[in-house]
């Protein structure tokens, strides 16, 4: 077989395959799994953990729900000592 047949083979092979697939999952109902709880709420973490160099990587994270929808973020910053200072770099 030439390669050209054969890459005709695997394409439509896969064509059909793709096919299939969609007809099998035509008329599944969509779940929608995003509720909102009510009362809504939010929850805050963080820490640190070790840079290959030892020195601290410390983050912080709040996600929860607000406005009628989902929000949330995460904060890093690396902690440089010089001297007596601190220096945050985001």
């Amino acid at each position: 077989m030439s390669k050209g047949a054969t890459a005709k083979l695997v394409s439509a092979l896969l064509t059909g395959g793709l096919l299939v697939g969609v007809l099998m999952f035509k008329g599944i109902p969509v779940v929608k799994a995003h509720v909102l709880p009510s009362p809504c709420d939010f929850t805050t973490g963080g820490g640190f953990v070790l840079n290959n160099d030892g020195s601290k990587v410390n983050f912080g994270i709040v996600g929860g729900c607000k406005n009628g929808g989902f929000f949330g973020h995460v904060n890093i910053g690396h902690v440089l000592r010089r001297a007596a200072c601190e220096q945050y770099e985001h």
